[in-house]
């Protein structure tokens, strides 16, 4: 799950405190996320699937993380679906719960050396 930062490079101007701090707040908020995504997938709610797909989508788009981003955006319309059913959701909610890891701690090397090359 490999982090692109063009689109935030462009859209700060290369401002790496700014982009360490971006790649902070992913961390600790797609984590929160990840264990409310968890939760609903245990409690069978499709709905609550949905929207967390949804705000995960947005934040792996802004990171690049291409293949996250499309997997929560096909599960954030497969919730959406007057057919939804957990078991079509799960396949999307278990890639993402499993790689989402890959990401953090790719962000996690990228913070180190933005703060470095200060």
């Amino acid at each position: 799950m490999k982090i692109n930062l063009t689109y935030l490079n462009e859209i700060c101007g290369g401002d790496s405190e700014f982009i360490a701090e971006m790649l902070k707040t992913y961390i600790d908020e797609t984590s929160n996320d990840m264990q409310l995504l968890e939760q609903a997938l245990n409690s069978l709610d499709i709905k609550r699937i949905g929207f967390i797909a949804h705000k995960s989508k947005s934040a792996f788009k802004l990171l690049g993380i291409q293949k996250l981003a499309e997997v929560a955006e096909k599960t954030e319309k497969e919730a959406k679906s007057e057919t939804a059913t957990i078991e079509l959701l799960q396949p999307g909610v278990n890639f993402i719960l499993e790689n989402v890891s890959i990401s953090f701690d790719e962000a996690s090397k990228l913070i180190k050396e933005l703060r470095n090359t200060k």
